[in-house]
């Protein structure tokens, strides 16, 4: 579950590394959240899910605090259907 409610801005900046974070939606207290980002070839979120800007902030708007959060590497036919 999403465990933080949307920021007032919607640009977070990284406390550890100075990075910008835009539409950030915040998974686990330890850092890791998914956020805007560079996602070419090459580039790092150090850890958090990065998704393209666009996306980001309409992932940003639709989500509320306690929504479920599933994060897979294919679609899952199980769960959204064909």
């Amino acid at each position: 579950k999403a465990i933080q409610e949307q920021a007032a801005t919607l640009m977070h900046v990284s406390n550890l590394y100075g990075a910008p974070m835009p539409y950030m939606l915040r998974l686990t207290m330890d850092g890791i959240a998914i956020h805007g980002s560079d996602v070419d070839y090459g580039s790092a979120t150090h850890g958090c899910v990065g998704v393209p800007e666009e996306f980001a902030e309409l992932l940003f708007s639709e989500a509320r605090l306690g929504d479920r959060v599933l994060i897979t590497n294919r679609w899952r036919t199980d769960v959204y259907g064909a």
